[in-house]
């Protein structure tokens, strides 16, 4: 103690938050009170300043035979926690406790067993006034399996609720032994609510390891909730406890730890805040920050009493109240984008333009009021504290208010705003969570008490039209949606996670998580991106992984619980597998929704089919709480189809005929998502790839039946021209599109099938069959290019055979795209089965159709090549693609397709075989032309290493010498020439432009 005193200083409180025994006998407290009086001795704080509570150690479990292990209502709870009579649990089982207390604090406090929360004691130190609350969560402890089976009784918590007499600036402690997940799903949210508006800080202990966690309540301040290790146990845990110190810049919290060795001392414990300089941390409380000093207390002769804040003061709280909410690194960096504020509404993305986004400064700036629709945890919350926050900052009066806690009529609404807002309605209402469909009579009742001068409204769209015109507000009040991140704000948070400039490095990151949440159609919020870059990051490194593993990472950390350590525990493993046998079951009915009679009735039979045992209302409550499950009314569905997918996959990894079904049945064209998974799981993925290579190519033969001849490539023959042969090139190019198809009158009865839009019967059947054979091929290819991505473990000769499928439906999209040139030409955004063609109209010659075809033609060779090499450019696949390319056996947008793999992917010796490839290509080929930009692209758009700038610089040096010195295999020093040409004009201008 004198080491930590002289570091610290001189306690003025000690709490201890349970465990005082070890199994609540009497003679085990005789040692309790020796402790503790030599503890108050060696530290002079005297008894009335020690704060005590029972912990599950403070129960003697060979008392109270018979009582109920638990409760099976919030009902029997009320009825059991009736005040007028002792509990039986306490006044058995924690007897020895009991008569302890009341002995050793005599005349001070006292403890009785009719209630879980002792009388509140009330103390002034240093001159601050403090209110203390003891609670007892282990009045229901018994075993190892007392995870959700605590009850404190809500009804105990009156003297929380109800305790208004204090002053304002009053320091509330609450202590409880348990944390509240420890407590029975039928009141752990009143109880944990209760305590978190009547608190402070909260100090907790049981779970023997320090921990800090700071808790913003929705409708008032926010609290702190420290949870202390074990001070005095066997070297199994670390020996652990907090020194605190309040101020008026908030709470400093000082984890310390016992050391043995080399000498017996309590030192700085320096896991919890690693980063700091002395490994700790300071809380603002802003409760107690709009008491503190600076703001004023004006009495009126009225009954009323206004507080004025200062304008240092109120930016101060509204600042606090608003980064508490939000996420921040292990070195305190806030992980926050600036919303992406739009006048049109998301679904207009495709036209989005720059004059459309309205920054946080013109809302502040504006006198009008404005309705802000958003989607679920796009940040609409945090977006009303960030406005309040900003007007403070500017020197407005701003008042933020839940519209769900609101009364809907004026009477009450002036009561609610009294002493809040100014006088004169100069304020500004930030209205959250408004319904719209609930809250039009709400806000003309606001407006009508004329105490703002404008409404910031904001609602949350759950997939129903908005009904509520921002003119309701007022007159000229506008509408803007809030839109997900951009990419460049996943950027700013990769940055600040992972806490480097290497830019290499980040942009791995951004594409992993941009490209990742969007192909699972998950939309980037920052939930989702901090969750995703959370388990990317484990321990300052980026470890590349799948998206399987990350959602099981994720769902790892929101489902474990600390009693997951138990080995008698229903653990986060059993949860997982028992939630992906109820997916299988939805998939068995052809079900994407269920209601929670659905749920239970078959863990009813799940239970008794399989003799186990847990609690169902227990685990679809966590699963609500995880946000797996979303329940709209008496609906409920897995919140992305990826989480449905990722379940049943699993599911389906470990069950040969289960899985057999799925595949023979084809399913894996509704729910692709699922090979992804069971291919990431399953250790032989040799009979999947085997049914899905052969699949594609038989769907491959189909189409080159019915439509296309895998030959076809209208550009193969084409060449790269100089000026003078520019116009030979769009003729070329033309024509072979018009030959290219086996059956060019059924393509011709396509194309006016659909630029009519008026179909007969009979052509509607070829539309369709030819759309649903051309979705197929491009959803089994994306299919079987995961599977492939994901399998280690198969023969080579059959990833080949997989490789060539994928890359033979990338074809099938050119060979569609190339007969449908004057429709890409003529739309923005154009879909066609399973690919959509976005932006091809701005190759469009308005004089010249064959030019148009041509120009399409080529900008479809060279994006789909791209995507190809984005899509399969894995470093693990590199031998694949060197593999192939040794074979020779490519030629045309085939072979570019595979150059752009090798590119991307990075493999050994990747400059070679990218070199061997340009040496066997015809020097006037015009896909020599596609390759050569595709290099210059990769130079300029991507961010790669020094020494790979080197190698695609080099490899531009030798096409440009081949074209310039007409030389089909330029030498080394030819080449060398060209490259230094190239360093020397550091830019690319003697490179042959594309003609």
């Amino acid at each position: 103690m004198p080491t930590l005193m002289d570091r610290y200083g001189t306690p003025d409180l000690i709490f201890l938050t349970g465990d005082i025994a070890f199994s609540g006998k009497e003679n085990e407290y005789l040692h309790a009170t020796k402790f503790l009086d030599e503890l108050l001795q060696r530290t002079g704080v005297g008894r009335d300043r020690l704060f005590v509570i029972p912990g599950n150690h403070d129960v003697d479990r060979t008392k109270g035979k018979g009582l109920a292990r638990t409760l099976s209502s919030s009902d029997d709870a009320d009825a059991y926690f009736d005040p007028s009579e002792a509990f039986p649990h306490i006044q058995h089982r924690q007897a020895g406790f009991l008569r302890w207390y009341n002995d050793y604090f005599r005349g001070i406090h006292t403890l009785t067993a009719n209630s879980t929360c002792g009388e509140l004691r009330s103390l002034n130190v240093n001159g601050r006034a403090m209110l203390v609350a003891s609670l007892n969560s282990a009045a229901f402890s018994l075993d190892d399996n007392d995870h959700s089976k605590l009850w404190v009784g809500s009804r105990s918590l009156d003297r929380l609720r109800f305790h208004h007499s204090e002053p304002a600036d009053t320091f509330r402690v609450a202590l409880i032994h348990h944390p509240f997940d420890w407590l029975a799903s039928g009141e752990q949210a009143k109880v944990r609510t209760a305590v978190r508006d009547f608190a402070d800080v909260i100090l907790s202990g049981h779970l023997h390891e320090n921990n800090v966690e700071q808790v913003v309540g929705i409708h008032s301040g926010s609290a702190i909730q420290l949870q202390a290790g074990a001070a005095y146990q066997t070297k199994k845990w670390p020996n652990t406890a907090m020194f605190c110190r309040l101020d008026d810049s908030g709470l400093k919290v000082n984890p310390i730890k016992f050391s043995d060795s080399p000498v017996e001392v309590w030192v700085p414990d320096p896991s919890i805040f690693p980063t700091s300089d002395d490994f700790s941390r300071t809380f603002v409380l802003p409760r107690l920050a709009k008491s503190s000093p600076g703001i004023t207390d004006v009495s009126s002769a009225q009954n009323a009493v206004e507080i004025i804040a200062t304008e240092t003061s109120a930016v101060q709280i509204a600042k606090a109240d608003f980064e508490q909410d939000l996420f921040s690194t292990s070195v305190g960096l806030v992980l926050y984008a600036e919303p992406r504020l739009m006048r049109s509404a998301q679904e207009a993305v495709l036209n989005e333009s720059a004059n459309d986004r309205v920054s946080i400064g013109e809302i502040v700036r504006s006198k009008t009021s404005f309705l802000i629709e958003a989607k679920a945890e796009y940040g609409a919350t945090s977006l009303s504290k960030r406005l309040v926050y900003e007007l403070s900052h500017e020197g407005h009066t701003a008042v933020r208010k839940d519209a769900r806690r609101l009364p809907n009529y004026r009477k009450k609404l002036e009561e609610e705003f009294q002493g809040l807002a100014t006088k004169d309605g100069t304020a500004t209402l930030i209205l959250d969570n408004v319904v719209l469909e609930n809250d039009e009579r709400l806000i003309k009742e606001i407006k009508a008490t004329g105490l703002f001068a404008r409404i910031i409204a904001i609602t949350v769209i759950r997939g129903l039209t908005s009904s509520l015109q921002p003119q309701i507000l007022g007159e000229d009040a506008q509408r803007l949606y809030l839109w997900p991140m951009a990419r460049d704000d996943v950027r700013s948070m990769a940055c600040a996670v992972f806490s480097t400039d290497d830019q290499v490095f980040i942009s791995r990151i951004v594409d992993k998580v941009y490209d990742d949440l969007l192909a699972l159609c998950i939309p980037l919020t920052p939930p989702t991106v901090i969750m995703y870059l959370r388990v990317l990051n484990r321990e300052g490194e980026f470890h590349p992984l799948n998206r399987v593993d990350i959602l099981a990472r994720y769902l790892d950390e929101v489902l474990r619980k600390p009693s997951d350590a138990y080995s008698e525990s229903f653990n986060v493993k059993n949860k997982i597998d028992v939630v992906s046998a109820f997916v299988f079951h939805l998939y068995q009915c052809r079900l994407t929704t269920f209601d929670e009679r659905t749920w239970h009735q078959f863990f009813h039979d799940y239970m008794e089919k399989t003799l186990t045992s847990f609690d169902a209302s227990e685990l679809l409550g966590e699963m609500y709480a995880a946000r797996v499950f979303v329940k709209f009314g008496n609906v409920i569905f897995l919140r992305y189809s990826f989480f449905h997918d990722f379940l049943l996959g699993k599911y389906l990894a470990s069950r040969a005929e289960a899985l057999e079904e799925f595949l023979n049945k084809e399913d894996y064209y509704s729910r692709s998502a699922v090979i992804d998974v069971v291919t990431g799981i399953s250790s032989d993925n040799t009979k999947v790839m085997e049914h899905l290579t052969r699949n594609m190519s038989d769907l491959l033969d189909q189409f080159t039946e019915k439509y296309f001849d895998q030959s076809f490539d209208p550009l193969v023959d084409a060449i790269w021209p100089d000026s003078s042969a520019e116009e030979a090139l769009w003729t070329k190019v033309s024509s072979e599109i018009e030959r290219g198809p086996k059956k060019i009158d059924e393509i011709d009865e396509l194309k006016t099938s659909i630029l009519a839009e008026a179909r007969t019967a009979d052509q509607q059947v070829r539309y369709l069959e030819f759309a649903r054979l051309e979705r197929n091929v491009f959803t089994l290819g994306r299919v079987l290019a995961d599977a492939l991505m994901n399998s280690h473990d198969v023969n080579g000769s059959l990833k080949l055979a997989a490789l060539d499928g994928v890359l033979k439906s990338f074809l099938v999209s050119f060979q569609v795209g190339c007969a449908l040139a004057p429709l890409l030409a003529a739309h923005r955004y154009f879909r066609w089965g399973g690919i959509a063609f976005l932006d091809f109209h701005t190759v469009k010659d308005d004089e010249d159709e064959s030019r148009t075809v041509a120009n399409v033609t080529v900008s479809l060779a060279g994006s789909i090549a791209q995507v190809s090499g984005d899509i399969l450019g894995s470093n693990k696949l590199a031998a694949l693609f060197r593999a192939r390319q040794k074979t020779g056996v490519d030629k045309g947008i085939v072979e570019l397709m595979n150059f752009h793999c090798i590119l991307a992917s990075k493999g050994a010796d990747w400059p070679e075989s990218l070199k061997e490839i340009i040496i066997r290509t015809d020097k006037n080929a015009y896909y020599l032309n596609m390759m050569l930009h595709g290099l210059m692209s990769h130079l300029r758009n991507e961010v790669i290493q020094a020494k790979d700038r080197e190698s695609v610089k080099w490899l531009i040096a030798m096409i440009q010498s081949k074209r310039v010195k007409n030389k089909q295999t330029p030498g080394a020093k030819l080449v060398k020439r060209f490259f230094d040409a190239i360093e020397r004009e550091d830019g690319f201008d003697v490179v042959p432009t594309e003609g």
